[in-house]
C-alpha cells in the first residue's frame, strides 16, 4: 500500500511542476485543435443562412404613411455616433477585458499559448454573438419596414402636397416622393425598427459585463478561512481589483446607452426603435456568454491534452511517463 504522506508529495510535485513548465508540449496547432470546433461550425452555418435570408428578403417592406404624420416629419442629421465607432469601442473593450481577465489568472507564470487559447474561445463567441445579432437585426428591419422618424426629410415631397400618396406603393415610385436625398437613403428610411446601432453596442457591452462578473465574482470562489489566511494588503488589492473592475463595467454599459440615445436625439429612430435593439443585443449576449463559460471547460481540458498534463482516462491526472 502506498504511504499517504509520499502520495501527497507526489501530487504536489506535479502541481508545482504544472506551474512551472506553463505551456508544457503545447504547440500553436495544439491551441487551434482545442478549440470548440463544433459550436465554430454551426455558428457558422447560421450566419450564411441569416445573409442568404436578408439577400433573398432584400427590398424592406412597404408601410402607407401620411405626408402630414408629425412622427416621420424630423429633420435629417447626420450620425453623432458613426456605426464603426458604436462597433469599434465597445469590441475594444470587449478584447482588453478579456485579455486583462486572462492575465490577471496566470498571474505571471509562463503560458502565453494556454492563455491565448483561452482568449481566442471567449473572443470567437463575442464576434458570433455580434454577427448573429447583426444579421438578426438586418432581417428585423427589412421584414418590419417601421418608417424612420426623418423619413419625409429623405422623401422630401413638395409642401402643401397636391397628390394622392399611393398608399403601400414602394417610396422610391412614390409621386409624393417627388425629389428624394437619393434611392439609398430613400429605402434607408424604412429601416428603423431594430437599432442596429443599439443592438450592436449593448451585445458586446452585456458580453463583456457577463464575462467581467464571471471572472472578478465567481470564477475562483474564495472561503471565508482563505480571506482570513490572506495578508491586509492582500485584501485590499482584491478590493481595489473589485472596485476597478465594476467601474469599467458600468463604462462599458453606459457607453452602450449613450449610443442608443444618440440614435434618438439623431431623429434616425423612435424610442421603441432603440429599445428593441438593446433588448435583442442583451439576449444574445446573455445567451453566447454563458454557453461560452460553460464551454469553456472542455476548452481547457483539452488544452491540457494537448500540452500533456495528464493522460485522459487515467484515476489521478498524473502527467504521461516520459
Amino acid at each position: 500500500m502506498r504511504d499517504p504522506r509520499q502520495l501527497s508529495l507526489q501530487i504536489s510535485d506535479r502541481e508545482e511542476t504544472s506551474k512551472v513548465r506553463g505551456d508544457g508540449h503545447l504547440t500553436w496547432a495544439g491551441v487551434l485543435r482545442a478549440q470548440d470546433w463544433g459550436t465554430i461550425i454551426i455558428n457558422v452555418l447560421l450566419i450564411i443562412a441569416l445573409i442568404i435570408t436578408v439577400r433573398v428578403a432584400d427590398e424592406p417592406r412597404q408601410r402607407p404613411f401620411s405626408l402630414y404624420d408629425a412622427t416621420i416629419s424630423y429633420p435629417h442629421n447626420p450620425d453623432s455616433i458613426p456605426y464603426w465607432v458604436a462597433v469599434l469601442v465597445p469590441f475594444l473593450c470587449l478584447l482588453i477585458s478579456i485579455a486583462a481577465g486572462e492575465a490577471w489568472r496566470v498571474g505571471g507564470r509562463p503560458g502565453v499559448k494556454r492563455a491565448t487559447a483561452s482568449i481566442l474561445h471567449l473572443v470567437l463567441d463575442g464576434i458570433f454573438a455580434f454577427v448573429v445579432t447583426a444579421q438578426v437585426t438586418q432581417v428585423g428591419k427589412v421584414l418590419v419596414g417601421r418608417l424612420r422618424p426623418d423619413f419625409l426629410a429623405r422623401c422630401n415631397p413638395t409642401a402643401p402636397a397636391q397628390l394622392t400618396v399611393q398608399w403601400g406603393l414602394a417610396a422610391s415610385a412614390n409621386p409624393a416622393c417627388d425629389s428624394p436625398l437619393t434611392a439609398d437613403e430613400l429605402r434607408d428610411g424604412h429601416y428603423s425598427f431594430p437599432s442596429g446601432h443599439s443592438s450592436t453596442a449593448f451585445v458586446f457591452a452585456v458580453y463583456s459585463v457577463g464575462y467581467g462578473i464571471w471572472v472578478l465574482y465567481h470564477r475562483d470562489r474564495v472561503t471565508r478561512l482563505e480571506v482570513m489566511r490572506r495578508g491586509v494588503g492582500h485584501r485590499l488589492t482584491d478590493a481595489l481589483v473589485a472596485a476597478l473592475g465594476l467601474l469599467w463595467l458600468l463604462a462599458q454599459l453606459s457607453f452602450a446607452w449613450g449610443v442608443a440615445i444618440s440614435r434618438v436625439i439623431d431623429y434616425r429612430h423612435h424610442p421603441a426603435d432603440v429599445v428593441g435593439g438593446a433588448l435583442l443585443g442583451t439576449s444574445f449576449a446573455v445567451l453566447y456568454i454563458t454557453r461560452c463559460v460553460g464551454r469553456l471547460a472542455y476548452v481547457t481540458t483539452a488544452i491540457a491534452i494537448e500540452a500533456g498534463d495528464f493522460v485522459p482516462g487515467s484515476d489521478d491526472g498524473a502527467p504521461p511517463t516520459p
